[in-house]
């Protein structure tokens, strides 16, 4: 079953190269929704994105993954609007 998630995350540490952070994250159906989240869709688990990403981040750095249901509400651009509301 293809789940839609949100990643969002804070990088740190200024300077670091996190390159394969976000090739990581586009290797997933994506679309860039806001400057530090992405909106995935995928067959894994939140667990399974997670451990996944979690290698390509530092210790001081944050990441949260969760689904994302028909219960949500804000603004956003219409490409990003357009791309929640394909299965």
């Amino acid at each position: 079953m293809i789940r839609k998630y949100i990643i969002t995350y804070d990088l740190n540490i200024p300077g670091q190269d996190y390159e394969s952070l976000i090739n990581a994250i586009k290797s997933y159906d994506y679309i860039k929704a806001l400057k530090s989240a992405f909106f995935v869709k995928t067959s894994r688990s939140a667990s399974e994105i997670y451990n996944h990403l979690r290698p390509l981040i530092d210790d001081s750095d944050r990441i949260f993954i969760s689904e994302i249901t028909s219960n949500h509400s804000g603004w956003l651009d219409r490409a990003v609007i357009d791309w929640l509301s394909r299965d």
